[in-house]
């Protein structure tokens, strides 16, 4: 009985029917089909009008030898009243595709659909849903550019006003670049979304504060001008710690002189730029310099150091966005920050290096540099020195809804005298403070995560630890000024959490608190 038990078992796995348990085989692997590049999801913002927007992937597995599938992407709109598009579409010998669509008015709901309609193994189609068209913002740069939303006063507000619908023509995705953490395209709405709320904690705060903020900025003015803003897509790439070289390709490099030479040069390039380079976009944002400040400042005029970089970075990712003609502006817009005095991490030359951001021309735009512009950041410095509570070790002292940092430094303060009372200068507010442990601890206390804000934005105003200040309190101790600003600071805790009010404006921490 056994031998043909044993010769059955035999039979079956020679023709397929069962494993050696006694189950049937598993299935045999799917072939891939046809697939959108990951720059793409549902609610992607594509390029509009006078731009042709481009959606690109991958065919999937051909029957025969790669690039002889044949692709066919359809826009449909949401309004019956709009017909459907067939995009243009071409797919490389590698089994690539990209499709390009005629320049579409800003606005509406689509969804693409991707199909291989001949030479794949797999034809079962891609599908995106909700997308629209607007302007798209491609955001780049180091820790200026990444400092995400978390860091910022007004972070709270912004919720707020996006729960009420003031942005909802806002989206964004790759969301914390920092660490790896690339998203989905998101709204608004979807950034604040599936959090936890009652914590303050949204995945929109891990989105870079100068790119979001950007569009948020644009979208109130624009209505406070009687404007309908557009639609805007924001990608945000920034890594913390990179050089220019690394955005650039070896080949620029070397029109340049007195650049850094080394084997991570164009690393930020191939993985960061590279991917998007098809996608059809509005313009760039730039925020970079820091770590470039102990290298040669240079002069575009010469081909030398950080000017001659900055000029070959905004003809590079010109070149290579308009690439294909009808897509890119050849022009677009290119922004740029001008680095702040608190940010040359102790590189020297910030005047040169604020002359090379403009490639040597100290203006923008100018010759070289056309339809560029700047944001100048010489207000924008760190007022508090070196001199902080990390200095002084009155950091992390939390005490109910507020931290004991006051006090803290006050009684370094006293050790002092007012001749070297370089402690007694106003008081940072910086992270962990605008953090979720704190939040945590004012909700903790039925008030709102606002309240932190507000007390670290009086901090921020008001003379903390001036000995010598109002001539009134000349005489007067350490204590008597810190005790008014915490009087002051728990009235507007009060006020903040009775009534919190939207806020279009922006206030960040420097770039060193992070």
């Amino acid at each position: 009985m056994w031998q043909r038990s044993l010769a059955l078992a035999w039979v079956a796995l020679a023709s397929g029917g069962l494993t050696e348990a006694g189950k049937p085989p598993p299935p045999p692997p799917t072939s891939q089909a046809i697939r959108f590049n990951s720059t793409f999801s549902d609610n992607a913002v594509l390029q509009a009008e006078p731009s042709k927007a481009a959606v690109f992937g991958t065919a999937g597995e051909p029957i025969g030898a790669n690039g002889t599938q044949k692709v066919s992407v359809l826009l449909s709109s949401s309004s019956a009243d709009v017909l459907d598009i067939v995009g243009s579409t071409t797919v490389s010998p590698s089994g690539n595709w990209i499709s390009h669509f005629p320049p579409q008015a800003a606005g509406g709901e689509w969804t693409v659909t991707a199909s291989c309609t001949s030479g794949c193994k797999n034809t079962t189609a891609a599908v995106l849903h909700g997308l629209t068209f607007g302007d798209v913002w491609y955001c780049a740069g180091q820790s200026n550019m990444w400092l995400p939303m978390h860091f910022t006063y007004s972070r709270n507000y912004t919720v707020a006003n996006i729960s009420a619908g003031a942005y909802d023509n806002i989206r964004l995705m790759a969301g914390d670049s920092q660490h790896g953490a690339t998203w989905p395209w998101k709204t608004a709405r979807q950034a604040i979304a599936n959090s936890n709320a009652s914590a303050g904690q949204y995945q929109l705060f891990d989105f870079s504060a100068a790119c979001w903020y950007w569009a948020e900025t644009l979208t109130t003015e624009m209505k406070a001008k009687g404007q309908k803003p557009p639609q805007i897509g924001l990608i945000s790439t920034a890594i913390g710690g990179s050089m220019i070289e690394e955005w650039l390709t070896n080949d620029t490099i070397s029109e340049c002189q007195n650049l850094s030479i080394a084997s991570h040069n164009q690393m930020l390039y191939d993985s960061n730029v590279r991917p998007y380079l098809s996608m059809s976009v509005k313009g760039w944002l730039w925020y970079q310099g820091e770590n470039d400040m102990h290298g040669v400042k240079g002069s575009s005029l010469d081909h030398t150091g950080y000017a001659c970089a900055q000029v070959a970075l905004v003809k590079l990712f010109r070149e290579k966005w308009s690439a294909i003609p009808g897509t890119t502006a050849p022009d677009a817009p290119f922004g740029i920050v001008a680095i702040p005095p608190s940010g040359t991490e102790g590189g020297p030359n910030l005047g040169a290096m604020t002359v090379a951001q403009t490639g040597s021309y100290g203006y923008l735009p100018n010759a070289i540099m056309e339809n560029t512009f700047i944001a100048e950041t010489y207000d924008l410095n760190d007022p508090w020195g070196d001199k902080t509570c990390y200095g002084y070790g009155c950091c992390n002292q939390w005490e109910g809804p507020m931290p004991n940092i006051v006090p803290c430094l006050a009684a370094k303060c006293d050790k002092y005298p007012v001749s070297n009372a370089s402690a007694c200068q106003k008081l940072r507010c910086p992270a962990p403070f605008n953090s979720t442990r704190c939040e945590t601890s004012t909700l903790q206390h039925k008030l709102p995560p606002m309240a932190c804000d507000e007390y670290c934005k009086v901090l921020h105003g008001t003379p903390v630890f001036m000995c010598v200040a109002p001539l009134i309190l000349l005489f007067a101790p350490c204590m008597t000024i810190p005790l008014i600003t915490a009087i002051t600071a728990i009235t507007a805790i009060t006020a903040a959490a009775a009534a919190p009010p939207p806020r279009p404006g922006v206030r960040l921490l420097a770039p060193e608190d992070c």
